[in-house]
């Protein structure tokens, strides 16, 4: 296999991959099955570039077996499957595609926060159980979203578009951003203690790095509302996620809305957040629109681009930037 490119997967919104082999040869992975890390080295082989998503784990190991990488340009945002001191060490670019999601991703939020706060599925089981009765006025109740109050950990392009479309619900909006503690027409700056304590429903958008791991535990749970609902669609470790199953068992916090878990995919139908009636969860779908995705793809192809034509790539993960 001589192709200088290599693609993880074959079935890939919008035309990007077609406009690339329209210039370059490719070597496109042909199982709808993704690669286990071991089998993408041997497919990536002698390839110096690879074209990856975000589940493809990136370490020393795969690394040693694709000695002629250079760049690895990757459809997500999100790296933290990368062994960034493995691929600095092995002198490779990583590429990302930030600036593309963040609609897609504050929908899905509110999609969370609706059905989570308004205990749509509990309300579902009992249509799709044929359970339904007349119901009386103290049963299916949720918690409103209108007039409540919405903190946002984590300010960047994804919390500044929930921010946004917090307005039209008339939510009072506050925020906590490590790297900015100035506050804005559509949000007001508070510490995070005091955010959560404060808000009615709290909603985590920051990646994952050593210091974000676990951010929301038992002491930040124990500081939220009865009434409060957390929203996770950033990554599923951000949030302890034992600490939460608890704090939902005991109707410390009202309820959940989680599009991440700690480990993905979830297969155990028992899995204790797929069983408790206060979370709504979706499979790690914050970017699934065919927009959203297509500019992903296209947002890696440009990377490829921009490095076969002088070596350099247009987003560069923050750790390459150095390098570049």
């Amino acid at each position: 296999m001589n192709e200088r490119i290599a693609v993880s997967r074959p079935l890939l919104p919008g035309n990007g991959i077609e406009r690339l082999a329209e210039k370059h040869p490719l070597r496109v992975w042909d199982s709808i099955t993704a690669p286990s890390t071991e089998q993408l080295a041997a497919f990536v082989g002698n390839a110096e570039i690879a074209i990856t998503v975000k589940s493809d784990h990136i370490t020393s190991e795969f690394l040693d077996a694709c000695p002629n990488l250079r760049l690895i340009a990757l459809m997500s945002a999100g790296y933290d499957t990368i062994d960034i001191d493995a691929v600095l060490a092995h002198n490779v670019i990583v590429s990302h595609a930030p600036g593309v999601l963040h609609h897609a991703a504050a929908d899905l939020t509110f999609a969370l926060i609706l059905n989570a706060r308004r205990m749509v599925r509990p309300a579902l089981n009992m249509l799709h159980d044929g359970t339904w009765h007349t119901l009386e006025l103290h049963e299916m109740l949720g918690l409103d979203i209108c007039g409540a109050t919405l903190g946002i950990v984590g300010f960047g392009e994804i919390g500044r578009e929930v921010a946004a479309r917090a307005k039209g619900f008339s939510m009072t909006v506050q925020h906590f951003d490590v790297g900015n503690s100035a506050s804005t027409e559509l949000s007001t700056w508070r510490p995070l203690d005091d955010l959560l304590a404060t808000s009615d429903v709290i909603t985590v958008h920051v990646p994952l790095y050593p210091s974000t791991r676990h951010l929301i535990g038992e002491r930040e749970l124990a500081l939220m509302k009865p009434t409060a609902t957390l929203v996770n669609a950033s990554r599923g470790p951000v949030v302890d996620q034992a600490a939460l199953v608890e704090a939902l068992r005991a109707n410390q916090i009202h309820s959940a809305g989680l599009d991440v878990f700690e480990v993905e995919p979830i297969t155990d139908t028992s899995h204790p957040l797929l069983s408790l009636p206060n979370v709504f969860a979706t499979p790690h779908i914050a970017s699934a629109t065919h927009a959203a995705r297509a500019a992903m793809v296209d947002r890696a192809v440009d990377n490829v681009l921009a490095y076969l034509t002088d070596g350099t790539t247009i987003t560069p993960i923050p750790e390459c930037r150095a390098n570049h």
